[in-house]
C-alpha cells in the first residue's frame, strides 16, 4: 500500500479519506535514481522539504547542493554545478551521475513547514482536525525515539510509524532485488533509526553518515569511520579517483 493511502486510512474516515489522500498526494516526492541500470551508490535521506515538493526530486535544495560541493571536492573531475538530486534527476551532463540514486525515509515531509509551500485548493485537508493531529505525529517521529516520548505513545503515531516503516521496507526490498551490491549509505539519525526498523535481513554493502544539512554540520566533520564512507561513495562513483574528505 502507498504511503499516503496507508496515512489517509489512519486520520480519516470513509468519507473523507480520498480528499485526505489526495491532499497528500500533492506533497509527495518519488525517489530518483534507483532503477537505473548502472547504479552503484543510493544515498538514504530524510524526506522532501519545501525545494523538493516544489521540483518533485530528492535533495533539490539546500542540502542538495551541500552534497554536490563535498563530492565535488572528493575527487578530480568537476561536477556540474547546483543540488545533487538536480544532477541525478537530469543524468546530465556528468557521465558517471548515474550511478547515483536518492531515497527518502519517507516520501512524505516531516516537517510541518513543507506543508505550506503550495497554495490552498478546494477540497484541501489541510486545517482540519486530522490534518494537524497527522502533522504532529510526523514532526513527533521525527525528533527520534528519545524526543516526545509521552507523545510517540499516541495509537496514531505509533501507526504512522508502522505505515512509514513497511513502505521503506518495500522500497528497499524491491532495490535490493533489482542491485544486491549496491552501497546503502544511511545519512542521519532517523534515516539509520529507520532502516533498522524496517528489518531488511538483506546483505548488502551499507555505510552512515551525518545529515547532510548545512544546518547540522553538512559533512564538514567526520569520524574516521564516515571519512571512510564517503571514499567509499567517491570510488564506487568514480572509480580510482583519489578521495580527500574532512576529518575530525
Amino acid at each position: 500500500m502507498p504511503l499516503s493511502e496507508a496515512v489517509a486510512s489512519i486520520y480519516a474516515n470513509a468519507d473523507t479519506r480520498e480528499t485526505f489522500q489526495n491532499s497528500l498526494a500533492r506533497f509527495r516526492v518519488d525517489d530518483v535514481g534507483a532503477d537505473r541500470r548502472d547504479l552503484e551508490v543510493v544515498l538514504l535521506v530524510e524526506s522532501p522539504h519545501t525545494h523538493e515538493i516544489g521540483y518533485q526530486f530528492p535533495l533539490a535544495g539546500d542540502t542538495g547542493r551541500r552534497v554536490r560541493c563535498v563530492l565535488d571536492k572528493c575527487h578530480v573531475e568537476r561536477i556540474s554545478r547546483g543540488p545533487i538530486g538536480r544532477l541525478v534527476h537530469d543524468q546530465a551532463p556528468h557521465p558517471s551521475v548515474p550511478r547515483l540514486g536518492i531515497m527518502n525515509v519517507s516520501q512524505l515531509p516531516f516537517e510541518s513547514d513543507a506543508y505550506d509551500c503550495l497554495p490552498w485548493r478546494a477540497n484541501d485537508c489541510r486545517g482540519h482536525d486530522n490534518w494537524d493531529d497527522y502533522i504532529a505525529d510526523m514532526s513527533t517521529i521525527k525528533d527520534g525515539p528519545g524526543v516526545r516520548a509521552c507523545k510517540r505513545k499516541r495509537e496514531t503515531c505509533q501507526r504512522l510509524d508502522r505505515a512509514i516503516t513497511s513502505d521503506l521496507r518495500r522500497r528497499l526490498s524491491g532495490l535490493y532485488a533489482y542491485k544486491p551490491n549496491i552501497l546503502l549509505v544511511c545519512c542521519g539519525e532517523v534515516a539509520q533509526e529507520f532502516f533498522k526498523k524496517s528489518r531488511c535481513s538483506l546483505n548488502w554493502p551499507c555505510g552512515n553518515l551525518p545529515h547532510p544539512s548545512p544546518r547540522r554540520g553538512g559533512w564538514k566533520e567526520l569520524s574516521s569511520q564516515e571519512g571512510q564512507c564517503l571514499r567509499d561513495i567517491v570510488n564506487r562513483i568514480w572509480p580510482l579517483q583519489a578521495c580527500t574528505p574532512p576529518a575530525r
